[in-house]
């Protein structure tokens, strides 16, 4: 015999289907809201660009490419009307390839806070408080230091020092929190961030120095690549970013099932037949790549904040199920960037041009840090 509730049932799946169906319809209208509104927006001294005019230059951009592909015929008339028809032509292919890479760049940002948070079962475990994103600071400078300023183009250089810094700052803290909690299994959170954070201070001491010492060029290209600028679209960029997106997505993607279960104690965990430590260290692996190669294409400076608050942002509106979580941050930190980028071209902001994306991330993201401290007595969740 049903009982009320099991009648009931049915109607509730259809509606958390409905609502759920609304959920994405209302996210994918703010996302192509939000990148219209990037593609449109350039800088404070060039205003907003008409949407028909970027949509012209995008269509003639894929007709220019086919027709140098397959040799066609129209190709020296495509050419022709881009040079005299179009002014807004590489302009607006510019802005397109940075959006896209910001896009991204969010995404793989807010993704690999979510994975600290979870790892760690701490709402403040972010790649900034552990000290990750020194590492990317520290690798940009030497990148600066060697290259002068070249080093706009150095990309190979500035991945290879990042990541280098960058795991070899996480690895520390990973052995100097064990070595000081003495505990044999796991080391305690409030050590590797308390240890984190010391690092990041004597490094940031170092980073400042060169700053001070360093001659007006030498700065003023140390500062663009640090405060995300200045972007370089080139096609190895995306190459390289797209390397990093897919070596640290896939593994976590495969992991999201066991995300759930290390967010309780590791006796938990071994009871349902899962190896705690493996998944935890294997998730930091994936989630520093991800944030050391979003953060060397649009700075490390505050932008590192964005990999803290989205993951609460999304936790808050769509759950805790990693599974859930895993999709929502993609999304909704590669818009909340996006957003940031666009407002930081609309303000000016002296010799730059226009604000730094650091600054105006920094900003937004102070707020939402401060009512996290403040509900941090309420526990992890």
């Amino acid at each position: 015999m049903r009982t009320g509730l099991d009648r009931d049932l049915p109607m509730r799946k259809k509606q958390e289907r409905r609502k759920a169906g609304r959920a994405v319809m209302a996210t994918g209208v703010l996302f192509l809201a939000v990148f219209c509104f990037s593609l449109c927006q350039r800088t404070s001294r060039s205003g907003f660009v008409a949407p028909a005019e970027v949509l012209r230059n995008l269509l003639t951009w894929i007709r220019f490419e086919v027709a140098k592909a397959y040799s066609l015929p129209v190709f020296p008339e495509i050419e022709r009307m881009i040079r005299n028809e179009l002014p807004l032509y590489y302009e607006t292919l510019s802005r397109f390839r940075i959006t896209v890479l910001t896009m991204i760049a969010g995404g793989m940002l807010a993704l690999g806070g979510a994975v600290y948070q979870c790892a760690f079962r701490n709402p403040i475990a972010a790649p900034s408080i552990l000290g990750v994103t020194t590492g990317v600071d520290l690798g940009i400078l030497v990148t600066v230091l060697q290259y002068g300023q070249a080093a706009y183009s150095e990309t190979l250089a500035r991945y290879r020092y990042s990541y280098f810094f960058s795991l070899l700052i996480l690895l520390f803290v990973l052995l100097a929190g064990k070595i000081i909690s003495g505990i044999k299994k796991r080391a305690a959170v409030t050590d590797m961030l308390l240890v984190g954070m010391v690092l990041s201070q004597i490094i940031g001491v170092i980073y400042r120095y060169y700053e001070f010492e360093s001659e007006a060029q030498i700065l003023l290209t140390l500062r663009n690549l640090s405060g995300g600028i200045y972007i370089n679209t080139d096609t190895i960029s995306f190459l390289f970013l797209g390397a990093a997106f897919i070596a640290g997505f896939v593994p976590l993607f495969l992991l999201r099932f066991s995300f759930n279960a290390i967010c309780f104690p590791d006796d938990d965990a071994y009871a349902l037949g899962l190896r705690p430590g493996l998944v935890r260290y294997s998730a930091l692996l994936c989630a520093t790549l991800l944030v050391v190669s979003a953060m060397i294409h649009v700075g490390s400076a505050g932008v590192g904040m964005l990999s803290l608050i989205v993951p609460h942002f999304c936790r808050y509106f769509i759950g805790a199920d990693f599974k859930k979580l895993l999709w929502g941050c993609l999304v909704y930190g590669g818009i909340i960037l996006l957003l940031c980028r666009a407002l930081s071209s609309m303000i000016s902001f002296g010799l730059y041009g226009s604000l730094p994306l650091s600054t105006v991330v920094s900003v937004l993201a102070a707020p939402v840090f401060v009512s996290i401290l403040m509900q941090q007595r309420r526990g992890w969740e």
